[in-house]
Protein backbone atom coordinates (compact mmCIF):
# COMPACT_ATOMS: atom_id res chain seq x y z
CA UNK A 1 0.00 0.00 0.00
CA UNK A 2 2.67 2.59 -1.03
CA UNK A 3 0.58 5.28 -1.58
CA UNK A 4 -0.71 5.35 2.60
CA UNK A 5 2.93 4.52 3.43
CA UNK A 6 3.76 8.35 1.64
CA UNK A 7 1.09 9.90 3.81
CA UNK A 8 2.11 8.80 6.82
CA UNK A 9 5.27 9.50 6.34
CA UNK A 10 4.71 12.62 5.35
CA UNK A 11 2.81 13.61 8.33
CA UNK A 12 5.26 12.11 10.56
CA UNK A 13 8.12 14.90 9.18
CA UNK A 14 5.78 17.32 10.11
CA UNK A 15 5.68 15.89 13.81
CA UNK A 16 2.50 14.64 15.92
CA UNK A 17 -1.12 15.10 16.25
CA UNK A 18 -0.64 15.89 12.00
CA UNK A 19 -2.51 14.36 8.93
CA UNK A 20 -1.93 14.60 5.62
CA UNK A 21 -4.57 13.91 2.28
CA UNK A 22 -2.60 11.70 -0.17
CA UNK A 23 -1.73 13.80 -3.00
CA UNK A 24 -1.13 11.38 -6.39
CA UNK A 25 1.28 13.77 -8.01
CA UNK A 26 3.40 14.27 -4.79
CA UNK A 27 3.84 10.78 -4.24
CA UNK A 28 5.28 10.31 -7.93
CA UNK A 29 7.85 12.88 -7.30
CA UNK A 30 9.07 10.70 -3.91
CA UNK A 31 9.03 7.74 -6.04
CA UNK A 32 10.74 9.30 -8.41
CA UNK A 33 13.37 10.98 -6.40
CA UNK A 34 14.11 7.75 -4.57
CA UNK A 35 14.69 6.25 -8.09
CA UNK A 36 16.74 8.83 -8.92
CA UNK A 37 19.15 8.35 -6.14
CA UNK A 38 18.93 4.71 -5.97
CA UNK A 39 20.08 4.72 -9.44
CA UNK A 40 22.91 7.88 -8.65
CA UNK A 41 24.42 6.00 -5.80
CA UNK A 42 24.31 2.21 -8.04
CA UNK A 43 26.61 4.35 -10.39
CA UNK A 44 29.04 5.91 -7.48
CA UNK A 45 29.45 2.41 -6.40
CA UNK A 46 29.87 1.09 -10.01
CA UNK A 47 32.41 3.53 -10.61
CA UNK A 48 34.58 2.41 -7.84
CA UNK A 49 33.35 4.11 -4.62
CA UNK A 50 35.89 7.66 -5.51
CA UNK A 51 32.52 9.58 -4.94
CA UNK A 52 32.45 8.77 -1.07
CA UNK A 53 34.74 11.32 1.64
CA UNK A 54 35.91 9.56 4.84
CA UNK A 55 35.83 12.37 7.18
CA UNK A 56 37.65 12.04 10.79
CA UNK A 57 35.95 13.26 14.13
CA UNK A 58 38.02 13.16 17.33
CA UNK A 59 37.76 10.68 20.02
CA UNK A 60 39.05 12.25 23.52
CA UNK A 61 40.19 10.01 25.96
CA UNK A 62 40.68 11.82 30.04
CA UNK A 63 43.93 11.30 31.40
CA UNK A 64 44.18 12.58 34.68
CA UNK A 65 40.53 14.67 33.79
CA UNK A 66 42.13 16.28 30.94
CA UNK A 67 40.93 15.39 27.56
CA UNK A 68 43.21 14.00 24.97
CA UNK A 69 43.33 13.02 21.47
CA UNK A 70 43.51 9.24 21.58
CA UNK A 71 42.03 8.67 17.68
CA UNK A 72 38.80 9.14 15.63
CA UNK A 73 35.61 8.18 14.27
CA UNK A 74 35.38 7.54 10.47
CA UNK A 75 32.23 9.32 8.86
CA UNK A 76 31.41 8.89 5.53
CA UNK A 77 30.28 11.39 3.28
CA UNK A 78 28.34 11.25 -0.57
CA UNK A 79 29.93 14.43 -2.57
CA UNK A 80 27.67 13.36 -5.02
CA UNK A 81 28.42 15.03 -8.56
CA UNK A 82 24.15 16.29 -8.88
CA UNK A 83 23.39 16.85 -4.93
CA UNK A 84 26.32 17.92 -3.68
CA UNK A 85 27.43 16.55 0.08
CA UNK A 86 24.80 14.15 1.23
CA UNK A 87 25.11 12.98 5.09
CA UNK A 88 24.83 8.68 5.60
CA UNK A 89 21.21 9.23 6.81
CA UNK A 90 20.27 10.01 3.58
CA UNK A 91 21.91 7.38 1.91
CA UNK A 92 22.47 4.29 3.99
CA UNK A 93 19.34 2.94 3.93
CA UNK A 94 18.79 2.91 0.08
CA UNK A 95 22.71 0.96 0.13
CA UNK A 96 21.74 -1.51 2.35
CA UNK A 97 18.00 -2.20 0.35
CA UNK A 98 20.21 -2.11 -3.19
CA UNK A 99 22.30 -4.55 -1.72
CA UNK A 100 25.48 -1.29 -2.33
CA UNK A 101 26.47 -1.44 1.50
CA UNK A 102 29.20 -4.02 1.62
CA UNK A 103 30.93 -2.00 -1.68
CA UNK A 104 30.41 1.00 0.27
CA UNK A 105 31.49 0.04 3.61
CA UNK A 106 34.50 -1.89 2.19
CA UNK A 107 35.95 1.25 0.53
CA UNK A 108 35.60 3.21 3.97
CA UNK A 109 37.29 0.56 5.83
CA UNK A 110 39.98 0.41 3.94
CA UNK A 111 40.71 4.45 3.82
CA UNK A 112 40.19 4.96 7.30
CA UNK A 113 42.40 1.89 7.87
CA UNK A 114 44.97 3.10 5.68
CA UNK A 115 44.32 6.89 8.07
CA UNK A 116 44.97 5.23 10.82
CA UNK A 117 48.42 3.32 9.63
CA UNK A 118 49.72 6.36 8.69
CA UNK A 119 48.87 7.67 11.77
CA UNK A 120 50.33 4.85 13.82
CA UNK A 121 53.84 5.23 11.70
CA UNK A 122 54.05 8.66 12.12
CA UNK A 123 53.82 9.43 16.32
CA UNK A 124 50.76 8.20 17.34
CA UNK A 125 51.37 4.36 17.60
CA UNK A 126 48.05 3.83 19.98
CA UNK A 127 45.58 5.95 17.95
CA UNK A 128 42.70 3.84 17.13
CA UNK A 129 39.74 4.72 14.31
CA UNK A 130 36.10 3.16 15.22
CA UNK A 131 34.43 2.51 11.71
CA UNK A 132 30.66 2.12 11.25
CA UNK A 133 29.10 -1.06 10.00
CA UNK A 134 25.71 -1.89 8.86
CA UNK A 135 23.89 -4.42 10.60
CA UNK A 136 23.21 -5.65 6.73
CA UNK A 137 26.66 -5.26 6.47
CA UNK A 138 27.97 -7.28 9.41
CA UNK A 139 26.12 -10.29 8.37
CA UNK A 140 27.00 -10.89 5.07
CA UNK A 141 28.59 -13.89 4.16
CA UNK A 142 31.85 -12.24 2.84
CA UNK A 143 32.37 -9.56 5.50
CA UNK A 144 35.17 -11.24 7.68
CA UNK A 145 36.90 -12.11 4.19
CA UNK A 146 36.92 -8.41 3.46
CA UNK A 147 37.70 -7.03 6.95
CA UNK A 148 40.78 -9.65 7.07
CA UNK A 149 41.76 -8.56 3.14
CA UNK A 150 41.82 -4.45 4.77
CA UNK A 151 43.83 -5.75 7.70
CA UNK A 152 46.61 -7.63 5.62
CA UNK A 153 46.34 -4.97 2.75
CA UNK A 154 47.30 -2.19 4.72
CA UNK A 155 48.93 -3.88 7.85
CA UNK A 156 47.78 -1.67 10.19
CA UNK A 157 47.26 -2.95 13.36
CA UNK A 158 43.97 -4.98 14.15
CA UNK A 159 43.56 -3.88 17.92
CA UNK A 160 43.37 -0.07 16.37
CA UNK A 161 40.49 -0.83 14.22
CA UNK A 162 37.17 -0.71 15.93
CA UNK A 163 33.95 -1.83 14.17
CA UNK A 164 31.11 0.42 15.47
CA UNK A 165 27.46 -1.36 15.51
CA UNK A 166 24.15 0.02 17.19
CA UNK A 167 21.69 -2.39 18.68
CA UNK A 168 19.38 -2.05 15.32
CA UNK A 169 19.04 -5.18 14.47
CA UNK A 170 16.05 -7.50 15.45
CA UNK A 171 16.13 -9.83 18.97
CA UNK A 172 16.66 -13.14 16.54
CA UNK A 173 19.37 -11.96 14.77
CA UNK A 174 21.75 -11.58 18.17
CA UNK A 175 23.38 -14.82 17.92
CA UNK A 176 24.35 -14.17 14.42
CA UNK A 177 25.81 -10.69 15.21
CA UNK A 178 27.77 -11.80 17.86
CA UNK A 179 29.28 -14.88 16.11
CA UNK A 180 30.37 -11.97 14.03
CA UNK A 181 31.93 -9.71 16.01
CA UNK A 182 33.63 -12.40 17.66
CA UNK A 183 34.97 -13.82 14.66
CA UNK A 184 36.32 -9.86 14.22
CA UNK A 185 37.38 -9.93 17.58
CA UNK A 186 39.45 -12.67 17.22
CA UNK A 187 41.31 -11.04 13.86
CA UNK A 188 42.72 -8.32 16.56
CA UNK A 189 39.44 -5.59 15.67
CA UNK A 190 37.80 -4.07 18.68
CA UNK A 191 33.96 -3.44 18.85
CA UNK A 192 32.05 -0.78 20.15
CA UNK A 193 28.02 -0.59 20.52
CA UNK A 194 27.06 2.86 18.95
CA UNK A 195 24.19 4.86 20.27
CA UNK A 196 23.23 3.07 23.27
CA UNK A 197 20.32 4.77 25.26
CA UNK A 198 18.20 5.20 21.66
CA UNK A 199 15.58 3.18 20.23
CA UNK A 200 15.76 -0.35 21.81
CA UNK A 201 18.52 -0.46 23.85
CA UNK A 202 18.97 -2.60 26.66
CA UNK A 203 21.07 -3.09 29.42
CA UNK A 204 21.51 -6.79 28.54
CA UNK A 205 23.38 -5.99 25.17
CA UNK A 206 26.51 -5.05 27.01
CA UNK A 207 26.69 -8.51 28.70
CA UNK A 208 25.18 -10.64 25.34
CA UNK A 209 27.09 -8.49 22.89
CA UNK A 210 31.54 -9.31 22.79
CA UNK A 211 32.17 -4.90 23.19
CA UNK A 212 34.67 -3.69 23.95
CA UNK A 213 33.06 0.11 24.12
CA UNK A 214 29.76 1.46 24.49
CA UNK A 215 29.19 4.76 23.36
CA UNK A 216 26.14 6.74 24.98
CA UNK A 217 23.78 8.71 22.97
CA UNK A 218 24.01 11.94 21.69
CA UNK A 219 20.54 12.71 22.70
CA UNK A 220 21.28 11.35 26.66
CA UNK A 221 24.19 13.05 26.34
CA UNK A 222 22.69 16.70 25.53
CA UNK A 223 20.37 16.17 28.72
CA UNK A 224 23.06 15.29 31.10
CA UNK A 225 23.07 18.55 32.82
CA UNK A 226 19.65 19.02 33.90
CA UNK A 227 17.54 15.71 33.02
CA UNK A 228 17.42 13.42 35.75
CA UNK A 229 16.81 10.13 33.47
CA UNK A 230 19.23 11.03 31.67
CA UNK A 231 22.76 11.77 34.89
CA UNK A 232 20.98 8.23 35.58
CA UNK A 233 21.34 6.43 32.38
CA UNK A 234 24.68 7.71 31.82
CA UNK A 235 25.93 6.97 35.53
CA UNK A 236 23.90 3.40 36.17
CA UNK A 237 25.72 2.45 32.29
CA UNK A 238 28.96 4.08 32.98
CA UNK A 239 29.57 1.79 36.24
CA UNK A 240 28.26 -1.27 34.41
CA UNK A 241 30.44 -1.22 32.15
CA UNK A 242 33.51 0.01 34.20
CA UNK A 243 32.19 -3.52 36.28
CA UNK A 244 32.63 -5.56 33.19
CA UNK A 245 35.29 -3.74 31.36
CA UNK A 246 33.93 -2.11 29.14
CA UNK A 247 35.17 1.43 28.09
CA UNK A 248 32.10 4.52 28.00
CA UNK A 249 32.33 7.34 25.15
CA UNK A 250 29.81 9.79 25.32
CA UNK A 251 28.61 10.95 22.23
CA UNK A 252 27.47 14.72 21.22
CA UNK A 253 29.56 16.50 23.45
CA UNK A 254 29.01 20.35 23.24
CA UNK A 255 29.29 22.61 26.27
CA UNK A 256 31.61 22.72 29.60
CA UNK A 257 28.79 21.38 31.75
CA UNK A 258 28.50 18.07 30.00
CA UNK A 259 32.24 17.46 30.48
CA UNK A 260 32.22 18.41 34.17
CA UNK A 261 29.56 15.97 34.76
CA UNK A 262 31.19 13.37 32.80
CA UNK A 263 34.01 13.67 35.06
CA UNK A 264 31.63 12.63 37.80
CA UNK A 265 31.39 9.25 36.21
CA UNK A 266 33.49 6.49 34.81
CA UNK A 267 33.83 6.98 31.43
CA UNK A 268 36.56 7.50 30.03
CA UNK A 269 36.07 9.06 26.43
CA UNK A 270 34.29 11.20 24.74
CA UNK A 271 33.80 12.93 21.47
CA UNK A 272 31.78 15.85 19.80
CA UNK A 273 32.12 19.55 18.42
CA UNK A 274 32.70 20.70 21.77
CA UNK A 275 36.15 19.10 21.52
CA UNK A 276 35.78 19.15 17.06
CA UNK A 277 33.95 18.74 13.98
CA UNK A 278 34.68 15.98 11.90
CA UNK A 279 37.74 16.90 9.47
CA UNK A 280 39.27 15.62 6.06
CA UNK A 281 41.82 13.27 6.46
CA UNK A 282 44.14 16.16 5.59
CA UNK A 283 42.84 18.52 8.25
CA UNK A 284 42.82 16.00 11.03
CA UNK A 285 46.73 15.68 10.44
CA UNK A 286 47.64 18.85 10.72
CA UNK A 287 45.89 19.32 14.23
CA UNK A 288 46.43 16.04 15.92
CA UNK A 289 49.31 14.48 14.03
Amino acid sequence: MPSLTISLHSAREKGKNSFQFFNEQAAEVVVAKKQELEEELKNAVEHGCREFIVYYQPIMEFVGGVPNCCGAEALVRWDSPKKGLVLPEQFIKAAEEQNLIGDIGQYVLLEAARSCKHWNDFGHPNYKVNVNVSPVQLVQKDFLERLDDVLKKTAVNPKNITLEINDSFAPGAIPKVAKALDAARALGCRVALDNFGADNSALNDIKNLPIDTVKIDKALAGKIGGDIYAKSFVKTVSELANAVNVDVCVEGVEDDNQVTMIGDYPVNLAQGFYFDKPLSKEEFGKKYI
